[in-house]
């Protein structure tokens, strides 16, 4: 009876290759703000300057920031966003 060889679990594994391309990084926009009616919460983190994540949410609970719900997803309103920063 022929043996069969042996074979690694690393050979049989399919692992992902980097792809080698750009880290993508967000910038904070300087200046006016777009003129979108509702914002997705990370973009409006960013235009209310970098805001953390759990300082955001402190604000919603406190009632500063009202969310505006479509399924799922959230979103806060461009006046929002112009009352709090001043623009």
């Amino acid at each position: 009876m022929a043996s069969t060889p042996a074979t690694s679990t690393a050979s049989t594994v399919n692992r992902r290759r980097p792809t080698g391309g750009k880290q993508q990084t967000t910038q904070h926009r300087a200046g006016p703000i777009p003129t979108r009616e509702m914002y997705p919460i990370t973009e409006a983190r960013q235009l209310l300057g970098g805001m953390s994540h759990s300082g955001f949410y402190d604000r919603v609970k406190e009632g500063l920031i009202p969310l505006i719900c479509i399924g799922r997803r959230r979103y806060v309103s461009a006046e929002t966003i112009r009352r709090i920063t001043g623009a």
